[in-house]
């Protein structure tokens, strides 16, 4: 069985279900609506998670945007997700008697449930581990409120993570370091990928962010692909060698690009560099910004604060990682690394996960 946090984050799943369904392994995906359609592409079990109360998620989400004292760790993970999330989660390990519960290191329901019924819990990681332990040690007493110890099972747990060593030291005592299988010797077009993710659209300056990068890519002679991750946006037009969509194969395109744009986010920064592809970051909030300065210090891509005349600073970033071989080669370096990485499905075999 597999969770999701409902936090905006599930592309850290997908490899590992692919990976578990390619051996043969009955799956039960738990998640929220909004990720339901991601979910069913899968083509496995699934179980839909009940979002937390609207009112309580947006007053939370208010304080944040709005610079107030607010923790979405503590007030949403853990404690907004899990609230809405265990009671279905628990019943799923009584019912369905799962071998082993993998959930998103942001997802503390499910190794609650998996604690409670006697079943083996395993993370995956969504970002840095240093970041990750850190919130878990920070969430760590309102867990243990609702089951004594297990944010120390949780940290003695499996941690699964894409990321190699030299960028990701860690401090989970059983960590795992593994590969999804992207080929770092596959050339990369001349395509460019855009995705903020799926949580960045509601944010105040969002919507400027989007419409700045669709000038910035009008004003280059490429062709790339932009994906809202499933928001509705009013984008107004859109450039003649610009495409965009809800919900696209972000590996595929991501394997063709030439360079990646995103917000920071692990998942498709990581995935980009695991592919050899350089990246350019507009970081948003929360890990981004590391995220962002990692990208930078080891050459495989530049950073672009939102703010003014993003259109120039992001239209002369990508012209420069474009036409800059270095960050390709530094791009390649990492994906060199983790190619010494075992694969998922290799770490998955034993009776200890």
């Amino acid at each position: 069985m597999s969770s999701s946090s409902g936090a905006g984050h599930f592309g850290p799943l997908i490899p590992f279900v692919q990976a578990l369904k390619n051996r043969g392994d009955e799956i039960l995906l738990a998640v929220p609506p909004a990720r339901r359609r991601q979910a069913e592409a899968l083509g496995v079990g699934m179980l839909e998670l009940p979002d937390p109360p609207k009112a309580e998620l947006d007053e939370v989400w208010e304080r944040v945007r709005s610079g107030q004292p607010a923790s979405v760790d503590r007030e949403i993970f853990a404690g907004l997700n899990t609230t809405a999330y265990l009671p279905v989660l628990e019943r799923a390990c009584v019912d369905w008697h799962p071998d082993l519960v993998m959930h998103e290191a942001a997802e503390f329901a499910a190794p609650i449930a998996a604690q409670r019924n006697g079943v083996q819990h395993a993370q995956i990681a969504i970002g840095l581990a240093a970041i990750e332990s850190g919130a878990l040690r920070f969430v760590a007493p309102a867990l243990d409120e609702r089951l004594a110890g297990v944010s120390e099972a949780i940290r003695e747990s499996p941690y699964f993570t894409r990321l190699p060593a030299s960028v990701d030291p860690s401090t989970y005592p059983d960590t795992r370091r593994v590969r999804s299988g992207a080929n770092p010797e596959k050339s990369s077009g001349g395509e460019v990928f855009v995705s903020f993710g799926t949580v960045v659209s509601p944010l105040p300056n969002a919507a400027e962010v989007y419409w700045e990068t669709l000038a910035a890519l009008g004003d280059l002679p490429v062709k790339a692909v932009l994906t809202s991750g499933g928001a509705d946006l009013a984008l107004g037009p859109v450039p003649a060698n610009v495409t965009v969509a809800r919900w696209v194969d972000q590996d595929a395109l991501i394997a063709e690009a030439g360079v990646v744009v995103c917000h920071g986010g692990a998942g498709t920064t990581f995935g980009a560099l695991e592919s050899g592809v350089p990246v350019v970051v507009v970081p948003f909030m929360a890990d981004q910004p590391v995220n962002a300065r990692i990208v930078t210090e080891a050459g495989c891509g530049l950073m672009v604060p939102p703010g003014p005349s993003l259109r120039e600073r992001l239209r002369e970033a990508i012209e420069r990682v474009i036409q800059e071989t270095g960050f390709r080669r530094a791009a390649r370096a990492f994906a060199d690394e983790t190619a010494e990485l075992p694969l998922i499905g290799s770490q998955l075999g034993s009776s200890s996960v």
